[in-house]
């Protein structure tokens, strides 16, 4: 950044390199955000029911991950068991199997 000690230094890349490195590290980490989400088809996971839009409730894991699932009853602010069935369209979709209180 201007008018910083570290604008003063020496040895500034090229803003195309920085650019090509930074387009790099996000296909990086998309790719390694999927491998993680698809190790967890096919699993049950504790979700901690949210927002209702329609029938389908979303809500977050223990270790942050969206996860959407349908239901009519009414979820909020409880744990429910979820299978996670597919990831599509950037979404986790899964299968309400229990309600925890």
């Amino acid at each position: 950044r201007k008018n910083t000690v570290a604008d003063s230094l020496e040895g500034h890349l090229d803003k195309k390199i920085i650019t090509e490195r930074a387009k790099t590290i996000g296909l990086l980490a998309r790719e390694l955000k999927e491998k993680y989400i698809q190790s967890f088809i096919g699993q049950s996971v504790l979700v901690l029911a949210e927002v209702k839009k329609a029938s389908t409730w979303h809500g977050h894991t223990s270790n942050y991950l969206d996860v959407y699932f349908q239901s009519n009853e009414q979820l909020e602010n409880k744990i429910i068991k979820v299978k996670i069935k597919s990831y599509q369209n950037d979404m986790i979709l899964g299968e309400m199997e229990e309600i925890y209180e």
